[in-house]
């Protein structure tokens, strides 16, 4: 996704959710493990989280209800899907 529609979708967060601003430091984080949703997918995901969480969304939160949910074993090596 682009850095703008990022922000346009935290910023919508950010406000329904009436929370402080995320730092830089958290804002770089979250899009490091975000960039790879696409727009339209990623302005859905936060109108449904929106609509169904009480609180700001984690970034596995984000990741499960954008279809990016990672899996990982006991070990805590990530599962891959073939």
């Amino acid at each position: 996704m682009t850095d703008l529609k990022f922000l346009e979708g935290i910023n919508k967060l950010e406000s329904a959710f009436r929370v402080n601003k995320l730092s830089d430091a958290s804002l770089k984080i979250y899009y490091e493990k975000l960039k790879e949703v696409d727009n339209e997918i990623w302005m859905q995901t936060i109108d449904r989280i929106i609509e169904s969480e009480d609180f700001f969304p984690s970034i596995q939160c984000l990741l499960k209800n954008c279809g990016k949910e990672k899996s990982f074993n006991a070990a805590g090596f990530e599962l891959k899907q073939l």
